[in-house]
């Protein structure tokens, strides 16, 4: 077999164009990473609403507690739950906040939320008639120092949706305190919030 000059230059470009290739489409993003999970956040206070697609949330009041009561049922944490008092104000058409679909998230990380002892949900509320609920967390005493608290607008935190970020502003001597409770609180249900 003979090779010609011809020939070694148009295998050198392929490799050269198949090495270029392979190269581009490692640093390409993937499709997962596209289409993806990543939401799109909302910062927020306590006390300031945050719009959201499909309501307007706000953080009223974050308090401690060692047990909360909702319907009669007493649950005791050996932690502490955190209960925040929350206006959701539905905007085009009715939706609920349901209480597995918030998390707080700690300083390092760490996500609480999900299915709990307590679980309470907010709504349904209809547009123009925002109704306020208390949501209740169990946290570690050690997650408290900066925890945000990520409400989405729908389904849950991780998706591609709207999500309101809500800084709770609470420092050390706060979390201290937080700590030290020994409150009860019997949470309240949804009720339509007065114009």
């Amino acid at each position: 077999m003979r090779f010609t000059r011809n020939g070694l230059l148009t295998a050198a470009l392929v490799v050269a164009a198949l090495f270029i290739g392979s190269f581009v489409t490692e640093r390409l993003p993937q499709p997962a990473q596209l289409l993806g999970e990543t939401p799109f956040l909302h910062d927020g206070v306590v006390g300031a609403p945050v719009r959201l697609r499909t309501a307007d949330v706000t953080v009223a009041q974050v308090q401690a507690a060692k047990r909360v009561e909702l319907y009669g049922q007493v649950a005791e944490s050996s932690g502490l739950w955190l209960v925040f008092d929350v206006v959701w104000a539905a905007r085009g058409e009715a939706s609920r906040l349901a209480g597995t679909s918030p998390v707080v998230v700690a300083a390092d990380g760490r996500r609480f939320g999900g299915a709990q002892a307590v679980l309470a949900t907010c709504g349904p509320a209809q547009p123009g008639l925002p109704v306020s609920c208390q949501l209740p967390f169990e946290v570690p005493a050690d997650a408290l120092e900066g925890a945000r608290l990520l409400i989405p607008a729908e389904g849950n935190t991780r998706t591609n949706d709207d999500v309101a970020d809500i800084d709770l502003g609470i420092d050390a001597a706060t979390a201290a305190r937080f700590a030290d409770t020994d409150a009860h609180v019997a949470l309240l249900t949804s009720t339509v919030v007065a114009g």
